[in-house]
């Protein structure tokens, strides 16, 4: 079907289509920058620069380079060769390299990169958080990695998630929790691991008061997993998970709602997106977030549900009572007019929400002015709010996006488009699956 012509917004959310020419002028920019050791060069950016970047240019660049921290070669076209000779620049006896975050994802590393890759975890000292997502890694080269981080008090956290790691590997991950008392994080999203991986994964977690964050998005973990998970989690220090994409459906969030009802859950952030939770589902979640004095969650990504009028009748409690609640994502449910305006009542008693994710949901010409009238009053927090893709008229959005363009509200940043097609809710919740809960590991 044909599309309208967008109407931006006053801060439309926006992505830069960066071309080849750009990418090639940027290349060489940041490595002029690196070879002349600019204080200002402290994250080395060469996203995309596949066919582009050479890596003997960028050995040379930092011969003498000591302010980048930021190293991120994503989808660079690294081979295993290069890896061996980046490896060779990260650990030279003669490096005066600060690098602290190394992010190769996207490249097809395989077993051998990933040994490559084990030498500089094992003897770059400034190392702190490495990115290997979507790089071809199996249990092989995970089990290489997990080797060299063992014991390794200087790496805080790693970030494996898209490659085809299983249960095999979990041990020898688990085994880093429990004797690196310094390891902060791991992100295994997208990996076949199972219920029994993660139980296998998380059973040292509770003797590690370090370790603060856990992605296992699109593991197949189940309701069945969650049970595991919420046992080994309970007494932790663990702040921010993300589970999305695990089928847990509403006897999974229940679970979990019994772990985060308790006082002494540490929960800051949490991700439930692509999860088929329901109504019924979210009243548990809100129930023990509102029983719950001490509950301090700040993020909770809910998009790509069956979140309907129910749900947001009980998140208009959750909003009302919440004294930390600063972002929610909503995208990719089935929240209408009604919907719309519960959130809306709940917004006028809440001074902690700043973003709010709404997009693609069938909320009508009635739901958007309703929350427009309550977005600007000075009291509500909300500083950014994303309403791309829904139902509302052209007219209706114009509305909205006209109405902040004079600065009377807190708002920074509208995601906002028009689209005159129908809203197909499960187009949606696989276009969020893949482009948008990732962000946060759902």
């Amino acid at each position: 079907m044909g599309q309208a012509e967008s109407k931006p917004a006053v801060h439309p959310l926006s992505s830069v289509h960066v071309t080849p020419q750009s990418i090639a002028d940027r290349t060489r920019e940041t490595l002029q920058s690196i070879e002349a050791n600019s204080p200002y060069m402290v994250k080395a950016d060469f996203t995309d620069a596949k066919g582009v970047l050479v890596m003997e240019d960028l050995i040379k660049a930092f011969h003498i380079n000591t302010n980048v921290k930021e190293l991120i070669l994503v989808n660079t076209g690294i081979t295993v060769q290069n890896a061996q000779q980046l490896t060779a620049l990260l650990c030279s006896t003669f490096s005066t390299l600060g690098i602290e975050t190394l992010d190769v994802s996207q490249n097809q590393l395989g077993f051998p990169g990933a040994q490559s890759i084990a030498d500089a975890v094992r003897n770059l000292p400034s190392l702190k958080h490495i990115k290997m997502n979507n790089c071809g890694i199996n249990d092989s080269g995970a089990q290489c990695i997990a080797r060299a981080l063992r014991n390794n008090t200087h790496v805080k956290s790693i970030s494996l998630g898209q490659n085809s790691i299983t249960a095999a590997s979990m041990g020898d991950f688990a085994e880093i929790i429990r004797s690196n008392l310094q390891f902060q994080g791991i992100s295994l999203f997208h990996n076949p691991i199972g219920a029994d991986g993660i139980k296998e994964l998380t059973e040292h977690v509770r003797g590690n008061r370090n370790f603060a964050w856990l992605g296992i998005a699109a593991v197949n973990l189940g309701a069945d997993g969650v049970r595991h998970l919420v046992h080994n989690l309970q007494g932790s220090n663990l702040a921010w998970l993300g589970v999305g994409a695990n089928n847990l459906g509403d006897d999974g969030v229940y679970t979990l709602s019994s772990w985060i009802q308790q006082e002494e859950c540490s929960l800051r952030s949490i991700g439930l997106g692509g999860n088929d939770i329901s109504d019924t589902g979210f009243q548990h979640l809100s129930f023990a977030m509102r029983s719950n004095a001490q509950c301090g969650i700040t993020h909770l990504g809910l998009g790509g549900n069956r979140l309907s009028y129910y749900a947001c009748c009980d998140l208009r409690e959750v909003l009302k009572t919440s004294a930390s609640l600063q972002s929610l994502i909503l995208s990719s449910n089935d929240v209408n007019d009604m919907g719309a305006e519960e959130i809306a009542k709940g917004l006028m008693n809440n001074t902690t929400l700043q973003i709010l994710m709404l997009a693609k949901n069938p909320i009508g010409d009635e739901g958007l002015d309703r929350l427009r009238e309550v977005l600007g009053n000075p009291g509500v927090a909300i500083k950014s709010i994303n309403i791309q893709g829904v139902s509302a008229s052209q007219e209706a959005v114009s509305r909205f996006c006209g109405s902040f363009s004079n600065g009377s509200s807190k708002l920074e940043e509208i995601g906002c488009s028009y689209r005159e097609e129908e809203v197909d809710s499960d187009n949606w919740r696989a276009l969020t699956k893949k482009q948008e809960i990732y962000q946060t590991d759902y």
